[in-house]
């Protein structure tokens, strides 16, 4: 609105962020440093109290040791990182087998699958999750993780993409260079057109992980050739590159340019990925923990598996959220999941026809949890069918809807961990895309099959050839839109997941009197989600232009966040044009004539 809101919050922000970095390095340098005298402090007789004093001191000092030499890590970093960009990359670059995210995923222990087998991608996995034990062993056996470099961090959210474009834009207009970088999904910074034309959010990550895993399963060397302006990818006989854009190298290249400040919006850091063949998604990913400021949609930040997907840290960090007027109503919808009937009925079609095609490879465990999936969508089925047929729209509680549906002895948390930890829902919709619209096709082939009369069976000789034609690109459309359309399997398991609140946070509504009957969970305690955010960081500010009325949001804290009300401060401004310069005029009629 040119009000200089933005301006305002990064100015102030970016500030306090220098100021306490300076002031931090002082305190710790002070501290580790200051006279070991002082430590020696203490009555001759009370040797015990001087020992335990000198103990406290010394484990502060080591603490503000260990906190000053992270610092000159992320220095030494930040310095390699502005090294490498002010130096000639114009090379050759080699591929590297990226590293599998999947490893941490459940070890496979069925017999192993041949290379030929086409089933491969989509059977099931072994799966164990009752052995507590043998998790902690695999755990305890793992090795020390290196030491992860962060920094404290200002956390910017908005609504859109577009608004985080440019507040990234007004941080241009002053004179600080933080490192920036914008948090999005797939659809906002994958830049793999095979991948970008699927369009579905869960169809992308899919793809993406699937085009990456298979990358990372065979050596293969990319060489970049040509000059600046064109580009080309050669492959070597080792097989064909599924992602010319997931290469180690040029990911590390491009985290390196946004934290030397030489890339500063997401315009720039998708043309630079583009035209040296990096991942922006991944790059962001590595560069996140040592940028001073985040760009991110609310999803992101609201969203607690989002978060933790992302790696986004709120400790110690400054959270601001503009256009908070509506945040209650955002986290509302972003925790609110919807399913219909023709999703449950196809996701329980899919799911017994995947038992009947690999029940042999299904493991005792693998068929509990698969069996009871199928009793869950049974259930969701035919009570919301039930209730179409009477035409009868209802509202349950989360316990009402339990006994409904009768499920009381389903684990819904060890079904939703056993849907995650095998990829179950991907591996369904792999089988449906595979085998189910083949059988379907089937079906409505043999079906077709009518007797015709003779004159009927001439006039479809003379258009045999444009009906057969006209089929061909009407079966193509149907299967690209399959392709591209989201598993019902995903609705099915997000609507899942919202069974798990709290009993009062949330009502189920059975719409069933429409033409299209479904379940829709509807979160009624915003403000439950907020705790975590509130309590993780160190400053949570609510910017917006119209904050009135505020009532709901101060209650929403105090209540329920449990925040103390003197922690709760408000600062509000008037409009950059005065009263006195405003002029109301009634017009008796508009520009038509009309009253």
């Amino acid at each position: 609105t040119g009000t200089g809101k933005s301006l305002s919050i990064i100015c102030a922000t970016l500030s306090w962020l220098r100021d306490h970095e300076l002031k931090k390095r002082a305190q710790l340098e002070q501290t580790v440093h200051k006279d070991k005298n002082d430590e020696n402090k203490a009555d001759d007789d009370d040797w015990i109290g001087a020992y335990r004093k000198k103990l406290d001191a010394s484990k502060v000092v080591d603490e503000a040791a260990k906190q000053l030499a992270t610092l000159d890590k992320v220095a030494a970093r930040l310095k390699e990182a502005r090294t490498k960009t002010s130096d000639s990359r114009h090379r050759k670059m080699k591929r590297k087998a990226p590293n599998n995210d999947s490893a941490d995923r459940i070890a496979d222990e069925v017999p192993p699958l041949s290379d030929d087998d086409p089933d491969k991608d989509i059977a099931p996995v072994d799966y164990n999750s009752d052995d507590d034990a043998a998790e902690k062993r695999a755990q305890s056996a793992k090795p020390e993780e290196e030491e992860k470099l962060s920094c404290t961090k200002i956390f910017y959210c908005s609504r859109t993409h577009s608004q985080l474009e440019q507040f990234a834009q007004e941080i241009q207009k002053t004179k600080f260079l933080p490192r920036a970088v914008t948090l999005g999904s797939r659809q906002a910074l994958c830049v793999n057109d095979a991948v970008r034309r699927l369009g579905s959010v869960q169809l992308m990550n899919e793809r993406c992980l699937e085009m990456k895993e298979k990358g990372a399963s065979t050596n293969k060397v990319v060489v970049m050739t040509g000059d600046d302006d064109k580009k080309k990818v050669q492959r070597t006989r080792g097989g064909v590159c599924k992602c010319e854009y997931y290469r180690s190298e040029a990911m590390e290249d491009l985290s390196d340019q946004l934290l030397s400040v030489q890339l500063t919006d997401m315009s720039q850091l998708l043309k630079w990925g583009r035209d040296n063949l990096a991942c922006p998604y991944f790059a962001s990913r590595i560069s996140l923990p040592l940028c001073e400021i985040v760009l991110l949609p609310y999803q992101v930040l609201l969203h607690e598996k989002t978060r933790q997907a992302w790696g986004v840290d709120l400790s110690d960090s400054v959270v601001v959220v503009d256009e908070a007027h509506n945040l209650l109503e955002a986290i509302a919808a972003v925790y609110s999941c919807d399913v219909d009937g023709g999703q449950l009925a196809s996701s329980q079609l899919i799911v017994q026809e995947y038992t009947q095609r690999f029940r042999a490879r299904l493991k005792a465990s693998n068929l509990l949890y698969v069996r009871q999936l199928l009793t869950v969508l049974a259930a969701l089925n035919g009570l919301l069918t039930s209730y179409a047929k009477r035409k009868l729209a209802t509202v349950f509680t989360l316990p009402q809807f339990i006994l409904q549906l009768d499920l009381g002895d389903v684990n819904i948390f060890k079904l939703l961990n056993y849907l995650d930890k095998t990829d179950l829902c991907k591996k369904l919709h792999g089988f449906s895309m595979r085998y189910h619209t083949t059988i379907a096709r089937t079906e409505s082939d043999g079906n077709s099959k009518v007797k015709v009369s003779g004159v009927h069976k001439l006039l479809q000789k003379q258009t045999d050839q444009p009906v057969q034609d006209k089929q061909v690109v009407n079966e193509e459309k149907q299967q690209q839109q399959q392709r591209t359309a989201p598993s019902p399997m995903y609705h099915v398991r997000s609507f899942l997941e919202t069974m798990t609140n709290k009993c009062e946070d949330g009502r189920v509504i059975v719409s069933a009197d429409g033409e299209k009957p479904s379940f829709r969970f509807l979160l009624l305690n915003p403000a439950e989600k907020l705790k975590d955010v509130l309590k993780k960081a160190r400053s949570v500010v609510l910017a917006g232009g119209t904050m009135e009325p505020s009532f709901q949001l101060t209650d929403a804290f105090t209540r329920v966040c449990q925040v103390p009300p003197e922690r709760i401060k408000r600062f509000s401004c008037g409009h950059m044009v005065d009263d006195s310069q405003l002029l109301p005029i009634v017009l008796g009629r508009g520009a038509s004539g009309a009253k």
